[in-house]
């Protein structure tokens, strides 16, 4: 599976009804099935590669449920994750 299936997972980022604890727990599940668990910073660092380079075949996992303002940047279509879902990635929350 490599680095085109990701799961978010960062501590130092707020949640909403799901705990820390069951981020954590769904991040290291996914991470035993060969995701790649990513912080806020490195998920806007690998969003704007895989834009560049191609995004078929790729998923971002929040185990989180809110999603980080690296990413979520722009209240608009520039915001990074709207690029990344227009590009043809996809998204699971």
């Amino acid at each position: 599976m490599g680095t085109n299936f990701i799961v978010y997972r960062d501590e130092e980022y707020t949640t909403s009804w799901i705990s820390h604890k069951h981020a954590e727990e769904i991040a290291s599940y996914l991470k035993g099935k060969q995701f790649n668990v990513l912080g806020a910073k490195e998920l806007r660092d690998w969003m704007e590669n895989v834009i560049i380079e191609g995004t078929k075949d790729t998923v971002v996992v929040f185990a989180q449920d809110i999603v980080p303002d690296t990413v979520y940047d722009d209240i608009g279509t520039n915001a990074l994750i709207r690029q990344y879902l227009d590009f043809g990635g996809r998204v699971v929350g």
